[in-house]
């Protein structure tokens, strides 16, 4: 029965998404970073949470939160790099995630942001 529900809330996903996280660079002589890519054109899909606009030395700033939707079996660590493509081919980058929220037996939720300055 749990298997019926996953399959008809999946047939919801719309979008896919590549996932980055930030790994150490192996074998570099260089203290550092890179991100790299963990998943790639997996189903997903967004539902926008909130936004919020606010306005400093004449700069608007604009936070969009918005909710991720996709497989329990993926394991997306915090602070991951979430690059959504939408039904209509628009690829949005998120810079910031939250840890997954696994309550669901269908699915989990990811909190995503990114900010827009204008």
């Amino acid at each position: 029965m749990i298997q019926e529900m996953i399959k008809k809330f999946e047939a919801c996903y719309t979008s896919t998404m590549t996932v980055k996280v930030n790994e150490p660079q192996p074998g570099s002589p260089f203290v550092g970073t890179h991100w790299v890519v963990k998943y790639q054109d997996v189903p997903c899909r967004i539902g926008q949470k909130s936004l919020n606009v606010t306005t400093k030395d004449n700069v608007a700033t604009t936070t969009y939160v918005t909710a991720l939707y996709c497989s329990r079996d993926l394991i997306i660590p915090a602070g991951s790099r979430v690059i959504v493509t939408d039904p209509n081919g628009r690829t949005q980058q998120y810079d910031r995630t939250s840890e997954a929220f696994h309550a669901y037996l269908t699915h989990q939720e990811i909190l995503l942001s990114r900010e827009v300055e204008a």
